[in-house]
């Protein structure tokens, strides 16, 4: 949904404007790889229908855990602006204003986020292998990020001379910070971290075949899902979670900065434009640069 309203007063013309999106999101990634697949480095490991981790590349099976199907997410977006033109006098022109953002923390309604209780670089993160799991890690989040900024503030100004007696000579300017909305697939990162879902990588060796069989890699992960399920909400560590089960291993996780900003660019350019001759052909001289300041 967009509005824009306009008003001429005197010498100035104001502009007034809102911008709101939202986006209704439904994620299957949870369904990507939930039935197993085996990654082979080699034709040795693929001929012998086994995992192995080795100096020739690493055979493994791999499989995840999820009691979702799918993930419902939504984001929405308000802004707002305010602008200016004002002629100054017939051969000067300023134009000010500013736009207000507004980025919604990302929701899940299935509350299917987990993250760290605090970021893993923070001194407030407590590191090591005798802290529980559950310690470490929230789980059945609604919202994606630690803190997100309340209000993004884009000011900019512009102006537009033409001296006198400068025989067509114009000269434009301008300075300005935009900024752009957060990549909404950065949330997948956080709904796909542990415990739900739970990723299982097996280099053990185990023989191809299927749950419930003894020995076999999908019967490894699926032996793997269930001690850690229990273990984490058990409060176990990492070394009572590997006496349960000698084939356990710490895996990855996906962290966050404590203040998720948007990232916003200052931009400023300037040009000068002269005609070679009267009524004929311009000349443009233009210096424009962006930077990138979060």
């Amino acid at each position: 949904m967009t509005d824009d309203f306009s008003v001429i007063k005197g010498n100035h013309t104001l502009k007034f404007g809102a911008n709101f999106r939202r986006n209704r999101v439904t994620d299957f990634g949870y369904q990507s790889g939930t039935t197993g697949s085996y990654y082979f480095a080699n034709l040795q490991d693929f001929a012998n229908g086994v995992t192995n981790s080795s100096d020739n590349g690493n055979s493994y099976y791999y499989q995840k855990f999820s009691p979702l199907d799918a993930a419902h997410i939504r984001l929405y977006n308000i802004g707002i602006y305010a602008q200016d033109e004002w002629a100054i006098k017939p051969n000067l022109k300023l134009t000010y204003g500013i736009r207000l953002d507004r980025t919604a923390d990302p929701l899940c309604i299935d509350k299917c986020y987990s993250l760290l209780t605090a970021p893993f670089t923070s001194s407030a993160f407590q590191k090591g292998v005798d802290i529980p799991y559950d310690s470490s890690i929230n789980t059945g989040l609604s919202h994606a990020y630690y803190n997100t900024p309340a209000i993004v503030p884009d000011p900019r100004v512009g102006l537009v001379w033409s001296p006198k007696d400068a025989h067509g000579l114009v000269i434009r300017g301008g300075f300005g910070v935009f900024s752009d909305l957060s990549p909404a697939y950065l949330v997948s990162q956080v709904f796909n971290n542990a415990p739900y879902p739970y990723s299982a990588e097996i280099y053990d060796g185990s023989v191809v075949g299927t749950i419930g069989v003894p020995g076999s890699a999908a019967q490894t992960a699926q032996s793997q899902f269930n001690t850690f399920k229990s273990g984490f909400f058990g409060g176990e560590t990492l070394a009572q979670l590997q006496a349960s089960l000698p084939s356990f291993s710490p895996f990855s996780y996906f962290s966050i900065p404590q203040k998720f900003n948007t990232a916003t660019y200052e931009e400023w350019s300037l040009r000068f434009r002269h005609p070679l001759a009267p009524r004929t052909y311009w000349l443009p001289l233009t210096a424009e640069t962006t930077v990138l300041i979060c």
